[in-house]
Order: C-alpha cells, then structure tokens, then sequence
C-alpha cells in the first residue's frame, strides 16, 4: 500500500469515495453475510452507545438503590452472552478466510497446471496431497 493509510485510500472503481469502514462492510457483505451485524454489534462497543453504557452499569452489591459504573468495562462484566457472539463471528471469519485460501490455492493450482513444463508436476491430474513446487 506504499505506506498510505487506509482511511486516505479511495475505491478504485469510484474515487470519490473513501474506504472507510461502512464502504468496506457495504463491498464485503455479499461475500460474508454475516459480516453487517457482527460490524454493528462490535461497533457499539467501541464507541459510546447505549450498549456500552448499560453494561457498564450494575446495581451496587449489598445495596438496593445504588448503582455503579465502570469505564472501561471491567472484563469480570462482560456479559456471556456478547463472549458468545463475538466466538460465533471469530468462527465465520476463520471459516470465511480458510475458504478464500482455498480459492486462491486451487487458482495456483490452475495456474501451474496451465504453465510450461508441467510434466514434471504431474500435469492437470496432480496429487494436491502430495509436495507441489508451487506451494
């Protein structure tokens, strides 16, 4: 990216826009479903939203009417059930990443079985499973 940050990167196919994240989230969605709601959720962590501040809050222990509040968040509040969100879209991000490696292994593939002097390789019936020079 020859040192430019990202936030001054510009789409290629419209170059007045700037890639910031809601434009990255728009481009990726059709390729990762999942990928709008667990940015939405996650945003409303990072920044002060209704989320944040109600789970920053709790009632004092030992007394009724008293509540008390803590930020940042102390990791011992984190309710379980965001932990529990934030694994599923840890999961379909590995999953969805592991399966764009595929891709572009099996376009190397593709590749080489396609390039000059290929007998050496096996040809397009290659074993994958087996040591490959391109790999």
């Amino acid at each position: 990216m020859g040192g430019e940050q990202l936030r001054d990167m510009t789409a290629h196919d419209h170059p007045s826009k700037r890639l910031f994240d809601a434009e990255l989230v728009r481009r990726a969605e059709p390729l990762f479903p999942w990928l709008k709601p667990v940015y939405d959720k996650s945003n409303e962590w990072v920044h002060l939203s209704e989320r944040h501040t109600w789970n920053a809050t709790r009632l004092k222990e030992g007394e009724d009417r008293t509540v008390e509040g803590r930020i940042p968040l102390p990791p011992d509040w984190i309710p379980v059930s965001f932990l529990v969100e934030l694994i599923g879209a840890m999961r379909e991000a590995t999953a969805s990443l592991f399966g764009m490696f595929e891709h572009w292994e099996d376009w190397k593939d593709e590749r080489a079985d396609d390039a000059p002097g290929d007998e050496q390789r096996g040809g397009a019936g290659h074993d994958r499973t087996g040591p490959s020079p391109t790999r």
